[in-house]
């Protein structure tokens, strides 16, 4: 018995495998661009590839989760989000 059809919005996408040292060659050459973006730019010739704003991430996990679990154990969390529907 054959599944049924699904409808595809495109294409499916291409997976293809990478060694770290390969995956961190094309991360230093990619710079602040998304590896993906970059390599269909090397592989289609396109000369300016778009940036994609790369999230920072949190130096200190550490200290966010003592501070987000502080909030959550106090009334602070509840009364803000109180106060922000009373608007």
């Amino acid at each position: 018995m054959t599944p049924p059809d699904k409808k595809k919005s495109g294409e499916a996408p291409y997976s293809l495998r990478l060694t770290d040292r390969e995956r961190a060659w094309l991360r230093d050459r990619a710079g602040n661009i998304s590896l993906g973006t970059y390599i269909k730019s090397v592989l289609f010739s396109d000369a300016n590839p778009k940036a994609r704003q790369r999230k920072s991430p949190v130096k200190d996990e550490k200290s966010l989760a003592d501070v987000l679990a502080c909030l959550g154990a106090s009334r602070i969390a509840s009364n803000l989000r109180h106060n922000g529907h009373l608007r």
